[in-house]
């Protein structure tokens, strides 16, 4: 696909887009007023381009996947979100990008790998091993808060395991050992 450029919305008297993900200002800037450089891309704190943009000497930070979506997509709908199909954040090609809303977003991670659960998750108190003793700690009569003071956890998160509602791949797991 060849590269075409629109302007990006919001800064289109200064900026454009292509949809290819390169961001180029259009009006003349800096000591030798030259327009037409491409704008530097740096990583942000999410792992996604993002670019500086300068309007009447105020400055907003925008991912570059958003600003070709908006100007070649459309404006976004209230709930939806920018997703990478191929779940490469890198790739701003507009043929790698469309709306959808937050829920398939995040199915679409899983099976990508993109998504962490259970004990992926850093912040997580229990990995698999202990959901299975957890499960059977259950199943021969011990309370849920007998349970949740073994495992430092409380009564509704034991409750949230034993049904299904948390840990819910390893449970899979677990059930399919048995």
């Amino acid at each position: 696909m060849d590269e075409a450029w629109k302007p990006v919305v919001g800064y289109e008297s200064d900026y454009s887009i292509s949809n290819h993900g390169r961001v180029k200002r259009t009006v003349p800037h800096g000591p030798n007023k030259k327009s037409g450089g491409f704008m530097c891309q740096v990583i942000g704190k999410r792992g996604y381009p993002v670019v500086q943009l300068w309007s009447n000497k105020s400055r907003a930070i925008r991912t570059v996947h958003q600003l070709v979506a908006e100007a070649f997509i459309g404006p976004r709908v209230v709930g939806m979100e920018v997703d990478h199909v191929d779940g490469n954040k890198l790739n701003n090609h507009l043929s790698n990008l469309e709306y959808v809303t937050k829920r398939e977003n995040l199915l679409r991670k899983i099976p990508q790998g993109l998504q962490q659960y259970g004990e992926r998750v850093g912040t997580s108190k229990l990995r698999t091993h202990q959901i299975e003793e957890i499960l059977n700690l259950q199943a021969r009569g011990m309370s849920y808060s007998k349970i949740g003071e073994v495992y430092g956890v409380g009564v509704t998160q034991v409750w949230r395991i034993v049904h299904g509602k948390a840990w819910k791949r390893a449970q899979a797991t677990v059930n399919h050992i048995r």
